[in-house]
């Protein structure tokens, strides 16, 4: 969590992907999933691919909603938190105007 709230997304992408192919979990798998997808998102909008960006933010959220699903906070994260910030991310910075999100791009929210 902490590459991706750093904006390391291609390193936390590969690190999920380890974990997503070492669990038979279905849920875990899914949350995975989702996340995997979430910073493949961030990459394509980093680099200016709008259609990229929306159908793997699009697959990567019904992946997350889905592994709410009987836990509301798979692995102890706030996913619904997430999506929300997301989604209104998005919707207010559809193009990525300098390669970067700024500092204030959603983070992963655990709950503590």
């Amino acid at each position: 969590m902490d590459l991706f709230d750093r904006g390391y997304w291609w390193e936390a992408h590969e690190w999920w992907e380890a974990s997503w192919h070492a669990t038979d979990d279905n849920a875990l798998r899914r949350l995975l999933q989702g996340l995997i997808q979430l910073a493949a998102a961030w990459l394509k909008w980093v680099a200016g691919n709008e259609r990229g960006r929306q159908g793997l933010w699009s697959r990567s959220r019904e992946h997350l909603l889905a592994a709410t699903v009987g836990e509301p906070h798979p692995a102890g994260l706030d996913v619904l938190r997430l999506v929300d910030r997301v989604d209104r991310w998005f919707d207010a910075h559809s193009i990525c105007s300098d390669g970067s999100p700024g500092d204030d791009f959603p983070k992963l929210s655990p709950l503590h």
